[in-house]
């Protein structure tokens, strides 16, 4: 309580002196005009996000804002994003996520100063964290409650303004593989769980190895495979099958993968006691002990290992990594991890990280010098390192890569799975190398699919490319709803952005019912919130034609112009020759 009340007397003052020192420079200076940069990426790489944007700007044009846009190259967006907090305002998508847990490392105060998706807006809000440590800390309906408020108070907030979750299309060929997953193939067990076709297995030579063909159009993975890289990992399902985690998600529950055995314990704090598969190893002949485990959740912690001037973690799996307060090494096999006050269900996300090689790693904790970083940002070498040829422990290990062009993963005859694997995963491997193959478009991409040079598309289609895919029983089109959401971000650090007013007037200039006709042609879902799936959504934030809590200033996409203007004006700013300034 003493903190709190301490908090909020120096927010309360550090505002008061920001008003004072506002009015003073608004009485000696003249009214600036409002310009804002949209940063997004181009139409090759997410033709969805540009044309969210253009919408946005447009709008932005029309009620007096100078409203440009910047378009960067993906790695190039996501480390202005992400590690140098260099923006104004954001289109994007956001990465995949199951629970509601991924919020508070989105919007807790305690990590505005981090880089990576956590709290990237730069939000500071008592209430909120208080929300966010209690969906941390409790189980059953007092978690849905926590949930459901940090829902509401994001709507009203808005740090970042959420527009759809759009559809995920991939084309699968079934001649050569069969038991594809009804899903987007977003995991490693996805890839791991198919079946050999009968005709495949009557027909491939002798002594060759099989392989699964897969094309996509994104290159980043043939150029970087660390698998902590936050501008260039998103799933991070091929990067899975390299390196292991303790546990693995399958059917909705956490389950042991690297670890033969979990012993959870909760007295005090939460405890998890982990074991680790006798046939443990690393690609390179080395054997995975306990002394890596620590060694993995210590880096995350703190990619200096102690020797930076300041505390730099990884900003990839943050939100899973800081729920553990303590890893200690217990014997070779055994580790144990304290989470503090942390409900069981929460805690068992920390254990899908992948495990990291100490022998390889170690050697990585100094200050990183790449170009395209902000020379005053903390950021080591083990976030930007390439790891050209990684080292893991999983079922796959890299055979050879050419940059743009194709990766080739070959099957690690030491994993556990041919030995030992757990009793829930009963899947034979099905093929032996993992091909995957750059295209130049998704319609290239689809095309090397029907003409079986590839057995599936990588990333997600758009629905137009799909059109060909007919006439055939050797091809399938697997469509779901992603666990990605489009969504508009915004920096708090810059004005004007630190005003809630102008952050939710910004919102109502885009109509996520229009855009998801117009930029998805239907293959959407418009959303007031990241938490769409129905048992965490709060019934006054449901989608009923229009966002609830800050309503589209128009219909049908047409922007009501006198409206806007109105609303912006009462938040304070003030229009000149059709100008807004401030």
């Amino acid at each position: 309580m003493r903190r709190r009340t301490v908090l909020a007397t120096l927010a309360a003052t550090s505002t008061s002196g920001c008003l004072q020192r506002a009015r003073s420079l608004a009485n000696r200076q003249s009214p600036q005009r409002v310009s804002v940069t949209i940063k997004t990426v181009p139409a090759d790489a997410d033709e969805a996000a540009i044309e969210i944007a253009r919408a946005l700007q447009e709008n932005m044009q029309a009620v007096g804002i100078d409203a440009s846009i910047e378009l960067k190259e993906k790695a190039a967006f996501l480390r202005d994003i992400l590690l140098n907090n260099d923006f104004d305002i954001y289109v994007g998508s956001f990465p995949p996520r199951q629970d509601p847990d991924f919020l508070r490392a989105t919007l807790h105060s305690e990590f505005a100063p981090e880089p990576g998706w956590q709290n990237p807006f730069g939000i500071t809000d008592l209430k909120l964290d208080d929300h966010l440590n209690g969906q941390r800390t409790s189980d059953g309906q007092e978690r849905r409650d926590h949930v459901e408020t940090v829902a509401i108070e994001l709507a009203r907030k808005r740090p970042f303004d959420t527009v759809c979750f759009p559809e995920d299309f991939i084309v699968v060929r079934t001649d050569r593989f069969r038991n594809w997953p009804n899903e987007f193939m977003g995991d490693p067990l996805s890839y791991l769980s198919i079946d050999r076709a009968d005709d495949d297995i009557d027909s491939n030579p002798p002594g060759e190895p099989v392989t699964l063909r897969m094309t996509l159009t994104d290159n980043r993975v043939t150029e970087n495979l660390n698998p902590i890289a936050v501008e260039y990992r998103r799933r991070g399902a091929i990067t899975g099958l390299v390196y292991d985690s303790l546990a693995r998600r399958h059917d909705g529950a956490v389950r042991p993968w690297l670890a033969s055995v979990v012993d959870w314990a909760n007295d005090d704090d939460t405890t998890a006691i982990v074991g680790l598969r006798e046939q443990a190893q690393w690609h390179d002949g080395e054997p995975l002990t306990a002394s890596d485990v620590t060694f993995t959740y210590r880096l995350f912690n703190d990619t200096t290992l102690g020797d930076g001037e300041i505390s730099v973690p990884a900003p990839r799996f943050r939100g899973r990594t800081s729920l553990v307060e303590s890893v200690e090494r217990l014997d070779e096999r055994t580790a144990r991890l304290r989470f503090g006050d942390t409900d069981e269900s929460v805690a068992a996300r920390a254990l899908t990280v992948p495990i990291l090689p100490k022998h390889v790693w170690e050697e990585k904790t100094g200050s990183a010098d790449l170009a395209g970083l902000d020379v005053s940002t903390a950021i080591t070498e083990a976030l930007v390192w390439a790891n050209p040829e990684p080292i893991g422990s999983g079922p796959f290990a890299f055979s050879s890569r050419v940059p743009k062009k194709e990766l080739v993963l070959s099957r690690f005859d030491g994993h556990f799975l041919e030995l030992n694997p757990p009793g829930w995963f009963d899947d034979d491997l099905a093929f032996d190398q993992f091909v995957v193959r750059v295209a130049p478009s998704s319609e290239a991409a689809v095309t090397l699919v029907i003409e079986s040079d590839a057995d599936l598309t990588g990333g997600s289609l758009p629905p137009d490319t799909i059109a060909d895919v007919t006439g055939t029983d050797a091809l399938a089109i697997h469509r779901t709803t992603s666990q990605a959401f489009y969504h508009v971000g915004f920096n708090l650090r810059r004005d004007p952005f630190g005003n809630v007013r102008f952050r939710r007037a910004i919102a109502r200039l885009l109509d996520p019912q229009h855009l998801v006709e117009r930029v998805f042609d239907g293959y959407a879902t418009p959303t007031a919130t990241p938490l769409a799936r129905p048992e965490w959504c709060p019934m006054e934030l449901k989608w009923d034609g229009t966002d609830p809590e800050v309503p589209f200033f128009g219909t049908d996409g047409e922007l009501d112009v006198e409206e806007a203007t109105a609303v912006f004006e009462e938040a304070g700013f003030r229009f000149e020759d059709d100008n807004m300034v401030y």
